[in-house]
């Protein structure tokens, strides 16, 4: 999870330029880094978001999930790779309502879009995606700001799949993936019947 300097110091009660100091004593410390840079409308300062970095939570998750991800898909066909992250995904949205199945945390399929894809954003938030949806003339566009994998997707790019994958089951229609994420960037998806036309339009 990633946060502002304006968000830090409201939760705590520091000002601005306080929290910015010691961000810049914990990066030099190589405890928090910089993931993303969001330009400000007009003359506006730069929005930066810091988070913990890996090695600083004193876990060893990234590596035990990209061990686990290369023993399970090493023998996989491709239709079986895709078998199985559709299963991992049903999976995942299952776990945000504990005790729970799919269904329960799925809008249903006969709702309006617009309210599918609201609770999907709720749901990816809570899997911190950072995620929001827009109307486009090309159909609805989803957007992650955060990737919870980005430390071992460039060893698993199909991770990226998963994330068609995880949006596929909360909208319950196709979602291809137009942008991938990058340090000052976002994932852009679109939901719809037929993947978007190349070049993909921002």
């Amino acid at each position: 999870m990633s946060a502002s300097t304006v968000e830090l110091a409201g939760t705590l009660g520091m000002t601005v330029a306080n929290v910015r100091h010691h961000l810049a004593i914990l990066q030099e410390n190589l405890t928090v880094e910089m993931v993303e840079r969001r330009s400000s409308p007009g003359r506006g300062r730069p929005t930066y978001l810091y988070r913990l970095r890996p090695q600083a939570l004193q876990n060893n998750l990234d590596a035990l999930c990209q061990a686990l991800l290369d023993e399970c898909l090493a023998d996989l066909s491709e239709p079986e790779r895709l078998q199985f992250i559709q299963r991992v995904a049903t999976r995942l949205v299952s776990s945000q309502t504990p005790g729970a199945n799919a269904s329960r945390v799925i809008a249903p399929r006969d709702s309006h879009l617009g309210l599918r894809l609201t609770q999907a954003v709720q749901v990816l938030n809570q899997m911190h995606y950072q995620a929001r949806w827009e109307a486009h003339t090309r159909g609805p566009r989803v957007f992650f700001n955060a990737c919870p994998y980005l430390a071992i997707l460039p060893e698993h790019p199909e991770l990226c799949r998963l994330d068609s994958q995880l949006l596929a089951v909360l909208a319950g229609l196709p979602a291809y993936q137009a942008a991938r994420i990058d340090p000052s960037r976002y994932c852009l998806f679109y939901i719809g019947k037929t993947p978007p036309p190349s070049p993909l339009p921002n």
